[in-house]
């Protein structure tokens, strides 16, 4: 019986044995890469204690001016709206934030682009307004935002 135990328990043994093996052998780094980055503790960034939603968004000053910046390449011809703020800005577009309604934004961009030479183009299926001047092309959508209007113009040299 002693003989039999020993028999059913030899498989198990020698599968420990094995992964006890292979796992010594996996570790092993003398054959390790010889270009080993070393470790370090990395600092936490800057800006890691900042609570998003603590913070105050940036408002427009109360003399009608433009929270945040535009983009360097925003044409110097285009008007924006005042009071707004600058909520998101990328290659060839940003946009805006109005405290006035949709309709009064986009009467009044209208009219100040069409004196600055812009020519308005009919409207596109999707709402936005297209004008061109001098070879450059500005598409100027505006629909409902938070606390007003939401302006974006995307423009091409």
């Amino acid at each position: 019986m002693r003989d039999e135990s020993r028999l059913r328990a030899a498989p198990g043994v020698v599968l420990l044995l094995a992964v006890v093996v292979a796992t010594a052998l996996g570790c092993d780094r003398r054959g390790g890469d010889p270009q080993a980055l070393e470790t370090g503790t990395v600092p936490p960034p800057p800006d890691a204690g900042l609570v998003v939603e603590d913070a105050a968004p940036a408002t427009p000053s109360e003399a009608g001016g433009l929270a945040g910046a535009l983009p360097a390449d925003f044409p110097a011809d285009v008007p924006v709206p005042r009071p707004a703020s600058v909520v998101d800005v990328g290659p060839g577009w940003v946009v805006l934030y109005a405290v006035d309604a949709p309709d009064q934004v986009r009467d009044r961009l209208d009219a100040a682009l069409v004196e600055r030479g812009w020519v308005a183009q009919p409207l596109t299926g999707a709402g936005a307004r297209p004008y061109s001047k001098g070879g450059r092309t500005l598409r100027m959508t505006v629909g409902p935002g938070p606390g007003g209007a939401e302006v974006r113009l995307d423009w091409a040299r």
